[in-house]
């Protein structure tokens, strides 16, 4: 039996498959973004009922919306409207549906606790009626973090203040 990419004697070898580009791949996106600025295709715009929406839809190599695109949305979807001195410290996200390509992606954004270091909300990311993606994102304030004593380093030898392969 004769396999794919090998020849026969009396035949040519046949012609190798084009390798699928993992760093680069085109996976059909829309004409409007240029697939390398992420600030592009994270970017939301302000729909009239208060929602969130984003037109860019990138597919991943089985033709479906799925993935860190729609993690980065939802944060940004989170972060839409806070105060500057939030900072992102935790998400959790559960994927639910793979999201179907050509449909634009709506954020609807429900804040959960306002607390004086801690905001929580809760982003529901849909395609029409169905819900693709719910996430937990928390910010929380920058603090000044508490004052600690030195390490007592006694009892450990002295740190080297060059290492070997610097000094042949």
């Amino acid at each position: 039996m004769v396999k794919k990419n090998e020849g026969t004697p009396d035949r040519e070898p046949a012609v190798a498959e084009p390798r699928f580009d993992s760093v680069r791949p085109e996976l059909g996106s829309d004409s409007g973004w240029d697939g390398v600025d992420l600030a592009v295709l994270l970017t939301l715009q302000a729909h009239e009922d208060g929602g969130l929406v984003s037109r860019h839809v990138e597919t991943n190599t089985r033709g479906a919306v799925f993935g860190g695109q729609l993690i980065g949305q939802a944060i940004s979807a989170a972060g839409d409207g806070q105060p500057a001195p939030l900072s992102c410290h935790s998400v959790q996200l559960q994927f639910l549906v793979p999201g179907q390509p050509g449909l634009p992606m709506r954020y609807e954004v429900q804040r959960l606790l306002a607390g004086m270091s801690f905001v929580v909300l809760q982003v529901l990311g849909l395609q029409g009626e169905r819900a693709l993606i719910s996430a937990h994102v928390s910010f929380q304030r920058r603090e000044a973090g508490a004052a600690l004593p030195a390490a007592d380093a006694r009892g450990l030898p002295a740190a080297p203040r060059t290492c070997r392969c610097c000094t042949r």
